[in-house]
């Protein structure tokens, strides 16, 4: 089955560091693709305010799809890789590492008893060209 989603994101605010935070008021195209490649394999295409899209290429292993491959670009548009694994590709004029850190610190699984561990994250390759980076 091939689906195809899109959304204007009006009235979600996200409130992350640039290019992905906006406010409520502001809309940011979004388009998720889901394509059929074959009887046990396909693709996964988003698009987001042409600024962030990915290529994901999924198998079906024991009825649950798996991703195999793929390429999340920012400001850079995605490819499927050759190699297993997923990801990540970025091209920046300026990048703040400081709240992008923020972020992910703030991902955390709790077990339960009170103690928290970072979120795995299945990101094998990143790859980022940036020109001013501002850090600590």
């Amino acid at each position: 089955m091939n689906v195809t989603i899109r959304s204007s994101l009006a009235g979600l605010a996200l409130d992350l560091p640039q290019p992905i935070g906006k406010s409520a008021d502001e809309k940011m195209p979004l388009r998720i693709e889901k394509r059929q490649q074959a009887p046990k394999q396909d693709t996964i295409v988003i698009s987001m305010a042409n600024q962030i899209s990915a290529q994901i290429l999924r198998n079906e292993i024991d009825g649950a799809y798996q991703v195999d491959r793929g390429q999340i670009g920012i400001n850079l548009l995605p490819e499927i890789p050759a190699q297993p694994g997923l990801e990540v590709r970025g091209s920046f004029e300026q990048l703040d590492l400081d709240q992008w850190l923020a972020v992910l610190e703030k991902i955390k699984d709790t077990d339960g008893g009170g103690s928290t561990q970072p979120a795995a994250f299945p990101v094998q390759r990143v790859n980022m060209a940036v020109g001013t980076l501002d850090v600590f």
